[in-house]
Formats: structure tokens, C-alpha cells, sequence
């Protein structure tokens, strides 16, 4: 083997080694962020990667009732698509869309 040969394998690194690789740069990122806020205490990473992780697998719940403001002037809307009483209802994180569905089995953006 040439010392060229020698230089491109040690360069190649595994998949895990990848992996390791970007987790410990993910971490300090997550690290220095934190600093940044002046909120660094011990566990906050841990919290962090905590809530994204939840976040992400759609399973994350905030208390929101607290921040509660209260709500502007009342509006009825009507749905004609669904043929029994609605069940449920989706606003879009932008609050452009609503998505309703009722027990027909209908769901009406």
C-alpha cells in the first residue's frame, strides 16, 4: 500500500463513526446554546434533547393555559360537508387552516 492508500483509508470512517461524530457536535451545539441563554444549570441538555426528542416524535405537551390572553370576538361557523355533529377539530400552527371531523367519519379542511 502506497502512503496515499494509507492516508484515504484512515480518512474513510464508519457509519457509527459518523454518527459519533455529529451526536458529540450536536451536543456541544446544544451546549454552547444554552450558555448563551445564561440558563445553563445541570440537567438542562438532558432537558433539551428531552423536549426535541418528544417534539419530534409528536408526543410533547405545554402548558399553555397560563399564557392564556383570552379570545377576540365570537364567530360561528358552519360545516355543510359533515352530515353529523363535528368531533374534532386542527388549526394549523399559523392559524390559516382548520381541519374538522365529525362522526360520519368525514374530515373538511
Amino acid at each position: 500500500n502506497s502512503p496515499e492508500e494509507e492516508d484515504y483509508e484512515e480518512e474513510i470512517e464508519t457509519a457509527q463513526e459518523e454518527r459519533l461524530r455529529l451526536a458529540k457536535r450536536y451536543l456541544q451545539e446544544v451546549e454552547e446554546e444554552e450558555r448563551d441563554r445564561e440558563e445553563f444549570e445541570e440537567g438542562a441538555v438532558s432537558r433539551r434533547l428531552q423536549e426535541e426528542y418528544l417534539e419530534e416524535k409528536g408526543k410533547l405537551r405545554k402548558i399553555v393555559a397560563d399564557s392564556y390572553i383570552g379570545y377576540g370576538e365570537c364567530q360561528e361557523l358552519r360545516c355543510k360537508e359533515h352530515r353529523d355533529s363535528i368531533t374534532c377539530l386542527c388549526i394549523s400552527n399559523n392559524a390559516k387552516f382548520m381541519y374538522s371531523g365529525s362522526k360520519d367519519g368525514s374530515i373538511v379542511k
